[in-house]
């Protein structure tokens, strides 16, 4: 997720040393659980499960008291 996160790809974040870090373990995670269905089910449960958004998307500040 960080290589995701930061947009920089595997390389930085990969380490042979670490066995939850090499590059086929990071592969397999990529393939198979870093995918949309998976990121907004975390979305859902990190945000609370429902942030009121606008029509782009975007958090409208009700959740926060701001509007």
């Amino acid at each position: 997720m960080t290589a995701h996160a930061l947009n920089v790809g595997m390389s930085p974040v990969v380490d042979d040393e670490v066995p939850a870090l090499t590059r086929d373990r990071l592969a397999h995670i990529d393939q198979h659980y870093l995918r949309l269905e998976n990121y907004i089910a975390a979305n859902a449960v990190l945000t609370g499960g429902g942030v009121p958004r606008d029509s782009v998307g975007r958090d409208d500040g009700s959740a926060l008291g701001c509007r």
